[in-house]
Formats: C-alpha cells, structure tokens, sequence
C-alpha cells in the first residue's frame, strides 16, 4: 500500500501537532509545579512582610501622633508667654500647664506602645537651651525613676532612694556593657 504525497504530509503535519501537544503539555506540568514550590516558599514570607507592613504603619502613626502632641504643646506655650495680667488670667495659665502636661502623658503612653512593638528610635529634645538626641527607651526610663522618686523625710528613706537609683544605674551599665553586644 502506498501512500500518496497528500497522506504523508497530513501524516506529517499531525506529527508535529502531536509532538507540540506533548511539549506545551510537559512545559505546563513542569511551570504548575515550579509555580507551587514558589507559592509554597514565599507564602510565609509574604505574610512576613505583610504583618511587618502593618506594624510600620502603626509606628508611622504613632509618631505622626507625637509630632501633633508636640506642636499643640507648643502652640499652648506660646500662649502662655508674657507676664501674668490678673487672677483668672493665672487661672488660665495653669489651666494651660495641666493641659501642656496631659499632652506630655499622652506622648510618654505612645512612646511605650512604640517601644513594646520593638522599636527605640532617637527623638530630640530641647534641654538647656540644647537640642539633644535620646533613644525612647531612655526617655521613659528617666521618666520611670523621676516617678518613682520621693522626698526623702529621714536619713533611711534617703539611702533607699540612693540604693534604688544606683541599682538602676548598674542596670543600664550591665545592659550596654560591650560584653552583651557580642
């Protein structure tokens, strides 16, 4: 039986039909599988950085907090510039450093949620007439002790207080020594 020119390249054509079927069908299996190791490897990844994206977020508007916290304190203290003109103007401007110091509670309160999520970034601050650069943690810390601390009444409540403050003191010490950062 032979076969005429027209059967053989039918017969030829459905070849290499055949043959790209089978290798676009190889190329999908093998790409689905590449595809779902990947999916696999970076699923907890992405979630990752999702969750960390969330929680920069929140650090970003925590602070944007802050900076609302400190600009209002500072328009209050521009309002209480200048000398005291009568009794309810006095009124008035203790009314103003209550306020300026609830605003402060608010600020230390944000502070301690950014240092609970594991943040400790430098903030500035004007003392003396200085600008100067703390780490939040050391901020509260100072605001801790100066909480903590009472008016000593006898000689035993003073050395309590000095034994508790150079606790804290070695604390800090032990907590930067070089030792712990390696």
């Amino acid at each position: 039986m032979m076969l005429s020119s027209m059967n053989l390249l039918i017969l030829f054509l459905v070849g290499i039909l055949v043959g790209l079927a089978i290798g676009v069908l190889i190329y999908e299996t093998h790409y689905r599988k590449l595809k779902l190791k990947l999916v696999d490897r970076f699923a907890g990844q992405a979630e990752e950085l999702a969750s960390n994206m969330r929680i920069l977020g929140a650090f970003t508007a925590y602070m944007e907090r802050c900076e609302e916290i400190t600009h209002e304190q500072q328009r209050l203290l521009s309002l209480l510039g200048g000398p005291t003109r009568s009794a309810t103007h006095s009124k008035y401007k203790k009314s103003i450093y209550k306020e300026i110091n609830d605003l402060e509670e608010k600020k230390m309160v944000i502070f301690k949620k950014v240092n609970d999520m594991g943040y400790d970034p430098e903030v500035s601050f004007k003392e003396d007439g200085k600008i100067t650069k703390k780490r939040i943690s050391a901020v509260l810390m100072k605001r801790e002790f100066l909480k903590s601390a009472k008016i000593p009444k006898t000689k035993t409540d003073l050395k309590n207080i000095q034994d508790r403050h150079l606790k804290i003191v070695k604390d800090i010490h032990h907590d930067t020594s070089p030792d712990q950062v390696r």
